[in-house]
């Protein structure tokens, strides 16, 4: 029979510890992960405007037309960065390499680490 904070076959959770291997079996989550906001990543598009500007009062580069803004974006054309708190500075994939199951639960990431969606506005002028 599996002891505290083994996995289904009886051996603990790598990275946990026998409490945290424990709570995850059972559901629960680690609330110490604190909400994140990101910088967004501005993309120019020839059907681009300036709305984001007027809209949600964003600072926007001088004379771009720009027609999408990646609120959270974990491709290699663009990653989203840690704007405030303990990981500022730090992009979405890094954080997701460290702490993937606090962030998404298990088995979220794709294939590759990264995180599964693109959350974008568009501004088609």
């Amino acid at each position: 029979m599996p002891r505290l904070g083994d996995n289904a076959t009886g051996s603990k959770l790598p990275g946990r510890s026998e409490a945290q291997s424990w709570r995850h079996r059972q559901g629960e989550t680690d609330m110490s992960v604190y909400p994140y906001k990101f910088v967004p990543v501005y993309k120019e598009k020839i059907w681009g405007g300036r709305a984001l500007e007027r809209l949600f009062g964003r600072s926007l580069p001088a004379d771009e037309n720009i027609g999408e803004s990646w609120e959270l974006a974990d491709l290699p054309e663009g990653q989203s960065v840690v704007s405030s708190g303990p990981d500022a500075g730090r992009t979405l994939n890094s954080l997701l390499a460290e702490k993937s199951d606090e962030i998404l639960g298990p088995g979220a990431a794709t294939d590759e680490g990264r995180f599964p969606l693109l959350l974008k506005l568009l501004d088609a002028n």
